[in-house]
């Protein structure tokens, strides 16, 4: 790979065993030439609770879930599914479809705007191959939401702003804006900067030409992002910092949403929420010196940024050399107002992790590119090492749930019908199904309290269901027409870990109660099932409510 050519062809056959690779988990059972027919991304199961209506306006009418997650899913990324839906593609398997041109978009992105930063073509596919490794080890690109779009918009985005194009930029970061708001305010951010210079009379000025675009996309963007601010309106208020450090999902280490570290403190340094770092190592793990290893990865990146600083950036174009120390100024600048006013501007982290984190490794992959380049075999020995690595082990997050009869049998019960209980497989009903379900810890996200309060409250209620003594005080908290039940529940009273996450207090009391006895639930479960699967129970609501 001595020159641009060959840099491309080592592009386009990374690009193609991450693709067939992701195509073989996403469609297929593994290792098998099995179809798998109930497959769906993890956060897919909150984004795509709604899209059931897309084949069947009968199905989830009025559900709450559905509804809230409709208004959290920004018009463009509505239209895709829709668009997708008219033309006979089922919703689901477009979401598993999706990630194959996101891959191969991210990775041509990062090797065009690699090939700006550096002018050996083999540091650039060193620095692009290992922007794709950090991103098909990290969920969002396969994850089948909105933040999908992030990585490969906004480095076709910053290739723009690195050429100087700024219309061009504006134009990829209002499509941005419209899916994936807070990754454009960010690489605006950027452009903006890319535009200043030093100045005669003052320390930096903006170039004046450079006004028309950044008045024109900076209303764009604005305009943009209006629609999903309206829609999200509606589930109001947003949490407050204070009222997130009272709610036990947020405020404990092994929180479903956690913002703090393990001594309970806010994690602003190492959070997948208000975090500034990116995750490479999930500090939410509580693993000793992850924070201090996610801070390491951004010693390239820092480097590169400080020798922009000091006015000696790469000869061959000024841009290149500052588009990483612009990125720092631009997402710090937005980390801070974001943490200010938290939880308005959405979770300080996504002004960061998004932007910095395929940047970072781009960084890295440039020096480290860079040095082996010098040494001749050891390069080609490491891009070989590379591209093995990251195409065959693509992290992509897919869901398999371990009974697709049950989902089977919830499909051909009557539309209206609503789902509750205490159960791992429920998160995936309504996506997969198409039936409303109470809740499910999968759907816990707290950020506007229309949506979570009630949610919190069913979950509560759920928990006091599966565990009264009684069976009046089991019939007072159903609230559903069939009941799914985990079968460890059901034979060993055994609490789904993910509800001691969000409603612990609940967890445990349910688990006291269970310790006296079988609960009413649990007694009647025999008569009352309806199916009988290997990891969970449907049991009949007008049965429970029949005094045995």
């Amino acid at each position: 790979m001595s020159g641009a050519p060959s840099g491309r062809r080592g592009i386009a056959l990374l690009g193609a065993l991450t693709a067939l690779v992701y195509l073989y988990l996403a469609l297929f059972t593994p290792g098998t030439l099995a179809l798998s027919p109930f497959t769906i991304q993890d956060d897919a199961r909150q984004f795509q609770s709604w899209m059931p209506r897309l084949t069947d306006p009968r199905l989830l009418r009025g559900d709450p879930i559905a509804n809230y997650w409709h208004a959290m899913s920004p018009p463009v990324y509505r239209w895709l599914f829709e668009a997708g839906a008219g033309l006979g593609l089922d919703p689901i398997m477009l979401g598993r479809l999706l990630p194959v041109p996101l891959v191969l978009l991210s990775l041509w992105g990062a090797w065009r705007l690699a090939l700006k930063l550096t002018p050996d073509p083999r540091v650039a596919f060193f620095a692009a191959a290992f922007c794709l490794a950090y991103l098909v080890h990290d969920d969002s690109l396969f994850s089948a939401t909105p933040r999908a779009f992030s990585a490969p918009l906004l480095l076709l985005a910053l290739n723009a702003v690195v050429a100087r194009r700024a219309w061009q930029a504006v134009a990829w970061l209002t499509l941005l804006a419209a899916i994936y708001p807070t990754s454009a305010i960010a690489g605006f951010g950027i452009l903006g900067l890319s535009r200043v210079r030093r100045g005669s009379r003052l320390p930096l000025e903006l170039e004046w030409r450079a006004l028309p675009p950044l008045i024109v996309g900076a209303a764009a963007i604005v305009l943009a992002a209006l629609p999903l601010q309206h829609t999200s309106q509606a589930w109001g208020p947003v949490i407050t910092l204070d009222q997130a450090m009272t709610m036990p999902a947020m405020n404990r280490p092994d929180g479903r949403s956690s913002i703090v570290n393990a001594s309970g403190r806010i994690a602003w340094v190492c959070s997948p929420r208000v975090g500034y770092l990116p995750e490479a190592l999930p500090c939410s793990w509580n693993i000793p010196g992850a924070p201090a290893i996610d801070a390491l990865l951004m010693v390239p990146l820092l480097l590169l940024a400080i020798r922009a600083a000091r006015g000696r950036p790469d000869p061959q174009t000024a841009a290149r050399g500052r588009l990483f120390l612009h990125a720092l100024v631009a997402c710090s600048l937005c980390f801070g107002v974001a943490a200010v006013f938290a939880f308005n501007l959405h979770f300080p982290g996504r002004y960061t992790q998004r932007i910095l984190g395929p940047l970072e490794w781009l960084a890295t992959g440039q020096m480290l590119g860079a040095w082996l380049a010098s040494r001749g075999r050891a390069w080609t020995g490491a891009a070989i090492a590379l591209v093995a690595v990251s195409a065959a082990t693509p992290l992509a997050g897919l869901v398999r749930p371990p009974d697709p009869g049950l989902l089977r049998f919830v499909r051909a019960l009557p539309p209206g019908a609503r789902i509750g209980g205490v159960s791992e497989e429920l998160a995936v009903i309504p996506a997969l199904a198409g039936h409303s379900i109470t809740a499910a810890p999968e759907q816990a996200i707290p950020w506007h309290m229309g949506y979570y309060g009630p949610f919190e409250r069913n979950l509560q209620r759920a928990l006091a269901l599966v565990s009264a003594p009684t069976q009046a005080g089991m019939a007072a908290n159903l609230d559903a027409a069939y009941v799914v039940v985990d079968r460890d529940l059901l034979a060993r009273s055994v609490i789904p870990e993910r509800y001691h996450q969000i409603v612990p207090d609940d967890a445990d009391a349910a688990q006291r109660s269970f310790a006296l006895g079988p609960s009413a639930l649990q007694r009647a479960a025999p008569r009352c099932a309806i199916y009988r699967g290997p990891a969970a129970w449907v049991l009949d609501g007008a049965c429970l409510r029949a005094p045995g």
